[in-house]
């Protein structure tokens, strides 16, 4: 679910066409290779209807996939403290937002060792109410053996327990990057804690039918659930459920707030 479907071969790249009226984001494609998230740069973007970028853009054997606006897309931090180390992990669009966000942390946890993996991204929304995450970092915890988790999506404040939040295109139950996000975050926590347990809670926005996004929410929660066991994540350390549309984190009423309330969430209990 990362690339749209039906790519056709052309030289060395694979060109997937879009649907008419769709904004296309543009990644280079290196040979014929398998592809994680993490082996594909951003470079831009191309706005709808333009058929002249998008054709140099086919001559070129590039890689496009639409462009979304949801918070998938979006800058994020993730906080995992234990043992006197907090690794910090995340997205951001630019330098400064990076250096922002480490100042405010290495300040909160002074004395602490941090373990830097923020990355800066190219193609990532630049943060614009940056203040908000960082007026909700968590305290340190007062016992240094404490383990201290904290996720959330820039520019919204950060969730304490939170280990990391997937999100979905409407009526789609497949996994976006952040799936993947979560797996990692997920082996971190069990290194740190072997005896870890996760709740895994499907949610969705309040478009449709109650009963089909009841239905949905916890068919997400399953899904991820059975993915993480084949990625090799003790089934016996995660629990699911679905919860539809009642505990919404964005106002329905907009595309962005409805965006925000179709993700499943993980998180430590």
């Amino acid at each position: 679910l990362l690339f749209p479907p039906l790519p056709e071969t052309k030289g060395d790249g694979l060109i997937a066409k879009a649907p008419l009226g769709a904004d296309w984001t543009v990644r280079p494609l290196l040979g014929r290779e398998k592809f994680s998230p993490d082996t594909l740069v951003s470079t831009g973007f191309i706005p709808a209807g333009d058929a002249a970028q998008l054709e140099q853009a086919t001559r070129l054997g590039k890689l496009w996939r639409p462009r979304t606006t949801g918070p998938e897309e979006g800058a994020y931090l993730s906080l995992l403290a234990a043992n006197g180390t907090l690794r910090i992990t995340g997205e951001v669009a630019d330098d400064a937002t990076r250096t922002a966000i480490l100042t405010a942390v290495s300040s909160k946890w002074a004395g602490w060792q941090l373990q830097d993996e923020l990355r800066v991204v190219l193609g990532v929304r630049a943060a614009t109410q940056l203040d908000t995450t960082l007026a909700s970092l968590p305290n340190p915890a007062p016992e240094r053996t404490t383990t201290t988790l904290a996720q959330g999506i820039l520019d919204t404040a950060m969730r304490v327990n939170v280990v990391h939040s997937i999100y979905f295109r409407t009526g789609v139950s497949g996994f976006s990057n952040d799936g993947e996000r979560a797996i990692r975050q997920m082996q971190q926590i069990l290194a740190i804690q072997p005896t870890a347990k996760f709740h895994i809670i499907g949610h969705s926005d309040n478009m449709g039918d109650p009963e089909n996004n009841q239905q949905l929410s916890a068919s997400r929660a399953k899904d991820f659930r059975a993915y993480a066991t084949q990625r090799g994540l003790p089934d016996a350390s995660m629990t699911d459920e679905g919860k539809g549309p009642s505990e919404p984190l964005g106002d329905n009423s907009s595309s962005a707030g409805r965006a925000r309330n179709r993700r499943v969430d993980i998180l430590l209990q």
